[in-house]
């Protein structure tokens, strides 16, 4: 369950942030316009009354806009950065708004937008957006841009691997990198050198669009980096959905009530006819005897036996997705503190021994580059 003990415990144990948001404490969301249309926004949320935070600039998903990803934006904010999401290009969020889309062409659509002869525009248009952002008066004492991170998810993870690529010359310099969920084809440029990055995905981390279709492609993009300090860390139960926000279903309760009168299909072929009433029931319905009792009683607690094990198996199921959320989410925000905020405890925390045995058996990170913790 997502409230179990146990994930609360798991929680508990991990690291916690070095500058958080008190708990109770609101986050803001400003949203502004991209341009004279008032067609594309971006939004950047913060806590209240902030000062100088350091940047993470969150890349939503293909046919998402700038309101999307909000347990990202949540989770990021409340350990004390302001966090910008934008998408570049207007037709990467009216994808699925489309008439071929209607028509279900959606690979089509996502071959399309993830064509990597689209990243030089993508990027140039994240350029232009990131500059009017950083001309407006009111961030202008509320965001420390020197401090800046790119975090990116489906199509965000896409275009940030581009940025470890080295493309993207005209964006404001990173810090540090966040490819959650990457795409396993590497893009134009990946051996070049790149900020610290770290790379999230789940052995049952498969996209919706047919791309990776084997465990081992997952891989290809952190091992086609060139030099730098990169992470890759592995969960068993992290999913897309899990990486694009979407919420954890919780398992049904089940009504084991059962009638235990057998139906006509579990009738024994031994059963009487009576042609008068049987108490209990209407003229000429069979008369259940001691034995057809026996069975359907069997078949009742058979099938309550089913439906629990089917509910437990869920709970089950609900409570690990939940442990490798809280996994991913612990593990990002550590990294933003060792590389935006060099903080020494989140360093520690990441390079030693305290997260593989905090992660145990269901997840495991791996490290290339010096520094091994990222800082």
């Amino acid at each position: 369950m997502t409230s179990s003990a146990r994930v609360l415990a798991h929680a508990a144990s991990g690291y916690h942030a070095a500058a958080p948001v008190a708990a109770q404490a609101p986050l803001h969301a400003l949203r502004f316009d991209l341009d004279s249309a008032g067609t594309r926004h971006a939004t950047v949320t913060l806590a209240r009354e902030a000062a100088a935070l350091p940047v993470v600039v969150l890349l939503p998903a293909l046919g998402e806009d700038d309101g999307s990803a909000q347990r990202w934006a949540d989770s990021i904010a409340r350990a004390g950065y302001a966090v910008v999401r934008v998408q570049p290009l207007e037709e990467d969020a009216l994808a699925w708004r489309s008439d071929r889309a209607r028509n279900g062409a959606f690979a089509v659509i996502a071959r399309e937008r993830f064509d990597p002869a689209l990243l030089p525009l993508r990027l140039s248009a994240l350029a232009a957006d990131l500059a009017r952002l950083r001309a407006q008066p009111t961030l202008a004492t509320t965001l420390d841009w020197t401090r800046l991170a790119y975090a990116g998810v489906d199509l965000g993870a896409f275009t940030v691997q581009a940025i470890a690529a080295g493309q993207g010359a005209d964006l404001p310099p990173a810090s540090a990198l966040i490819v959650l969920g990457p795409f396993g084809s590497p893009v134009e440029g990946a051996s070049a050198a790149h900020p610290p990055l770290l790379m999230a995905s789940g052995v049952r981390d498969f996209d919706p669009y047919g791309f990776l279709t084997r465990e081992a492609q997952r891989h290809a993009a952190f091992d086609s980096l060139g030099p730098g300090i990169s992470a890759y860390l592995e969960l068993d139960d992290l999913t897309r959905g899990l990486l694009l926000g979407q919420d954890i279903e919780e398992p049904a309760l089940p009504d084991t009530r059962q009638d235990l009168r057998p139906s006509s299909a579990e009738q024994s072929p031994n059963r009487r006819q009576r042609p008068e009433s049987h108490p209990g029931g209407p003229p000429g319905e069979e008369a259940p005897d001691a034995e057809d009792l026996r069975q359907a009683e069997d078949e009742s607690r058979a099938r309550e036996a089913r439906m629990k094990s089917r509910y437990q198996e869920g709970r089950n199921r609900a409570e690990r997705m939940a442990l490798a959320r809280i996994s991913v989410e612990t593990v990002v925000v550590a990294f933003l503190d060792a590389r935006l905020r060099s903080n020494p405890a989140a360093a520690a925390w990441l390079g030693g021994r305290a997260l593989p045995a905090w992660l145990g058996r269901d997840g495991r990170i791996q490290w290339r580059g010096k520094g091994k913790d990222g800082a």
